[in-house]
């Protein structure tokens, strides 16, 4: 037997973000994001950079109301984030309903 480490990295919440949107049930768009906020499936929610500064007020008022999700400010643009995600066109931000196979619990 080898005295070999294992690697036991913490895995990171951007690094889960991909498994999420391939296993799991997701909105991208402000109009859908706003929808899954208002009817409470949204579990976590992931903004770019450069989102629109209402719209980011207005989701984190949102947040306040609601209490029930969690967010995520991504800090590269929505270009960035959507070569992240593997998704073909930009978005600034995300919404994540179900995260599938993916640990989305992790603390930073």
């Amino acid at each position: 037997m080898s005295n070999r480490k294992k690697n036991n990295e913490k895995a990171t919440f951007l690094s889960q973000l991909p498994l999420a949107i391939k296993t799991g049930k997701y909105e991208m768009g402000i109009n859908k994001t706003i929808k899954s906020v208002i009817n409470g499936s949204c579990k976590h929610l992931v903004l770019a950079s450069n989102i629109q500064n209402h719209h980011r007020m207005q989701l984190e008022y949102y947040r306040k109301l609601t209490d029930g999700f969690k967010i995520e400010y991504y800090t590269g643009t929505n270009n960035d984030l959507s070569s992240l995600l593997g998704l073909k066109c930009r978005t600034s931000v995300v919404s994540i309903i179900d995260a599938g196979e993916a640990d989305l619990n992790i603390e930073a």
